[in-house]
């Protein structure tokens, strides 16, 4: 086992994909404005904090707070527990919007079943159902997005990182409230790892860090822009 923390090409329009979606859910105002926390692994500070910039700099009615739980996945709960961490969570944020960024550390067999395994990502698939519903508390308007590691820059990764990624979608049909959020496509070139991404002036951006894994944090704009889009489809913001 072991810890690590890029999908279509870089040139190819940053588009989430999402479980299919109603009506909006609500249309955020100044005076209501919509209350979103990122959580998750170490992946989600960056992609938090240009989250929250963007919001800021676009003037939208959103509140955004960061809150990283480095080192942390769904493999190892005798570590920690995000069952328990989301219940906290949903109890002491109340927010109207969990973005969930987790799966960078998660290289760590379950149950016996070697990472990766058919067996494994049935498991890992039911842990991200039950965090979900953590995080839900039973509030019928509140939604999570649930956003999926990037393409790594090498094995074993690139395979438990994909293996992530399909058991988080294999889990939205499953909870009415969950949504995946894939930035693995939109961030990598052709599925494949890629250290630049080109910005929507046509620059090329130094996107990822040295561990093949993290966006630097210029990088965490893409991702945080896949982001906000999914939210857009789903809540009016202004």
């Amino acid at each position: 086992g072991a810890s690590a923390a890029g999908g279509a090409g870089a040139n190819q329009p940053l588009e989430p994909r999402l479980a299919p979606v109603g009506a909006a859910v609500r249309r955020a105002t100044a005076a209501d404005p919509l209350r979103i926390l990122v959580t998750g692994d170490s992946l989600s500070d960056f992609d938090g904090q240009q989250l929250a910039r963007m919001a800021a700099a676009q003037h939208l009615p959103a509140k955004v707070r960061v809150e990283p739980r480095n080192g942390t996945g769904l493999t190892q709960p005798n570590v920690f527990d995000w069952s328990d961490e989301a219940a906290q969570e949903a109890a002491g944020y109340d927010p109207d919007v969990v973005v969930m960024v987790l799966g960078a550390n998660d290289g760590w067999p379950l149950r016996g079943a070697d990472a990766g395994s058919d067996r494994w990502v049935a498991e890992y698939s039911r842990r991200v159902q039950a965090v979900t519903r953590d995080f839900l508390a039973g509030d019928p308007q509140r939604r999570v997005y649930w956003v999926g590691p990037p393409v790594p820059r090498s094995e074993p990764w690139i395979h438990i990182f994909d293996r992530i990624n399909a058991a988080v979608r294999a889990a939205v049909p499953n909870v009415p409230g969950l949504r995946y959020v894939d930035v693995a496509g939109p961030t990598s070139e052709a599925g494949h790892y890629t250290d630049y991404l080109t910005d929507a002036d046509g620059h090329r951006v130094l996107a990822r860090q040295h561990d093949g894994i993290h966006y630097s944090f210029p990088g965490s704009v893409f991702p945080a822009r896949i982001i906000l889009t999914a939210l857009r489809g789903e809540y009016t913001l202004g």
